[in-house]
């Protein structure tokens, strides 16, 4: 896949992911934005960003001793 066209389409995804929250925020009872809902969101989004550093790390070492 050329990468020009994979940087377009992982664009597009996280656009429209951006833009399908801020349409649920609208939607969403005001007891689910409270600051502790927030935090937890917060703690999760901290998480997934751990363990995806935590993968991409070993893998650009191993394809940069590769080539």
């Amino acid at each position: 896949m050329n990468p020009t066209i994979a940087g377009v389409i992982v664009f597009i995804c996280t656009f429209a992911g951006a833009l399908f929250g801020m349409c649920l925020r609208a939607i969403l009872p005001e007891h689910n934005l409270n600051v502790e809902s927030r935090d937890t969101v917060k703690v999760g989004v901290g998480l997934i960003a751990t363990m995806t550093a935590l993968v991409l790390g070993p893998v650009t070492a191993s394809a940069k001793s590769f080539l």
